[in-house]
């Protein structure tokens, strides 16, 4: 749900025997709380614009001073709302939508368990509903087994987990790519190779491979992405070892500050890159002066399309390096790119 929903809706199958608003309570939470602590207490909110239509079989009401992001309500509809032989009554509960608060200075939005995650860099959300951003589940099978995996070859691979729906509203756009985290369970991976995971885009009628950098250790799977669409994680078994070319390096953002204290700026940095196929990938971290500062990935194996690792401005040692700028190199084989990325403390 967005917090551009004006009113909560519900419907009855007849009119309601109790109509005033003593009969409904709206509690509400954060959902970084209730993450936290599955027992957090919901607070309990005013109701403002309590209201029925003319059949009496309809409620409308709304959390006084509008609904809050990414929080997670309680509506509590008593007994006496149905009659007087009703014995008890019913609670249901939904969730709002993430938001980046400021998106000249970008951030990271997530769904409530942390299963999706997405990172703005500064000024890459346009448009939209305010930099409100929906993480919504799609229906299990959701666009058919078809997938293309490279340009040249179809297959039907195994999709790990649900589908995904990211949207920004009809008029948001991303300026710059967003980082996409998609995490999976043990029960979803059910023994697949964890090394061979990639994350797909549902195009029209097909699943198209985006990229993805795997990490079995955490259980997730990286990329960047460059539009509001649905996405979904694959095992990709076409996907072989060996050196290819590198295309596109970025960093994002530019600039970041790894020991925080520097406003919002953000304490790591997502390296991106395109391999035109499946390679066994290197990348370090320079100083300006060529002094190897750190090795974020040693001849790891990664997918064909768009991968991201994350380098959190630390040295070999796990001490932050100074500020300046520092110099990121991808390597595979003979290939090799560069990109320049500043630190602040």
């Amino acid at each position: 749900m967005t917090t551009s929903t004006a009113t909560i809706r519900l419907l009855f199958s007849g009119p309601v025997a109790q109509d005033e608003v003593e009969g409904f309570q709206l509690r509400a939470r954060p959902v970084e709380e209730a993450l936290a602590d599955a027992g957090a207490p919901f607070g309990l909110l005013s109701i403002a614009g309590f209201g029925l239509d003319p059949t009496g079989s309809e409620v409308n009401f709304a959390p006084e001073g509008g609904f809050r992001p990414f929080t997670e309500y309680q509506v509590l509809v008593d007994a006496s709302v149905f009659g007087q032989l009703a014995e008890e009554g019913f609670t249901l509960g939904f969730t709002t939508a993430a938001r980046v608060g400021n998106t000249a200075d970008g951030g990271t939005v997530s769904n409530a368990d942390r299963s999706v995650e997405l990172y703005f860099p500064p000024n890459a959300l346009a448009g939209g509903r305010d930099g409100e951003v929906v993480i919504q589940p799609l229906e299990t099978g959701f666009g058919g087994g078809k997938v293309i995996a490279a340009k040249s070859m179809q297959t039907t691979l195994t999709q790990i987990g649900q589908a995904w729906q990211i949207d920004g509203g009809s008029d948001a756009s991303l300026m710059k790519p967003a980082t996409l985290t998609m995490r999976y369970t043990g029960t979803e991976l059910d023994g697949r190779d964890a090394t061979r995971l990639g994350i797909f885009k549902h195009d029209g009628t097909d699943w198209v491979r985006i990229g993805g950098t795997a990490d079995p250790t955490a259980a997730q799977v990286r990329t960047t992405i460059e539009e509001f669409a649905v996405y979904a994680v694959f095992e990709d078994l076409s996907s072989q070892v060996g050196a290819l070319a590198i295309a596109d390096i970025d960093v994002q953002p530019q600039a970041f500050a790894p020991s925080g204290g520097r406003g919002n700026m953000r304490q790591e940095t997502d390296i991106s890159f395109d391999l035109s196929g499946p390679a066994d990938v290197t990348v370090r971290i320079y100083s300006a002066s060529g002094r190897l500062e750190r090795v974020v990935a040693r001849d790891s194996p990664m997918g064909q399309g768009r991968n991201s690792l994350v380098w959190d401005g630390r040295d070999e040692d796990r001490e932050t390096v100074g500020s300046g700028l520092y110099i990121v190199v991808v390597t595979t084989g003979d290939e090799q790119a560069e990109k320049v990325v500043a630190v602040v403390r």
